[in-house]
């Protein structure tokens, strides 16, 4: 209970990316060019109980998708292991907002509203490390 309230919350998010050499050789290198391509799709749900007669439930959806390039590079290690350094660059990100208000008071068209939107070139910036291991 926070402020006369219960609070639910869901989220669920999935990454998708495909990569590209950039450089093929048959010679043993030890870095190695990649270019991705990303796709992160996402779904959030929260709901919002009163426990005050003065407030009514309230429920959020949130669902939509990030799209980005990935540029990295991967250095060979020992054996198998590598080390990875990426920054994904997104492309733009698009998603569905509806909320719904159970507000007696507010018209049923009212109620509940949606908001789609689209976003070119965020500015979300990343730079990502990682060791990874080829199998």
């Amino acid at each position: 209970m926070v402020a006369g309230e219960k609070n639910t919350r869901v989220f669920f998010a999935l990454s998708y990316e495909y990569n590209i050499v950039l450089r093929k050789t048959t010679e043993k290198t030890k870095l190695t060019p990649y270019l991705g391509l990303s796709i992160n799709p996402f779904f959030e749900n929260s709901i919002t109980m009163p426990s005050i007669s003065s407030q009514f439930p309230e429920r959020n959806t949130d669902f939509g998708a990030l799209f980005a390039i990935v540029p990295r590079i991967n250095y060979t290690l020992k054996g198998n292991w590598y080390l990875d350094l990426n920054v994904p660059i997104q492309l733009f990100e698009t998603h569905v907002a509806v909320n719904t208000r159970e507000n007696p008071i507010l018209p049923i068209s009212q109620r509940k509203t949606t908001l789609v939107s689209f976003e070119a070139l965020p500015r979300n910036v990343m730079v990502r490390i990682g060791v990874g291991l080829r199998i």
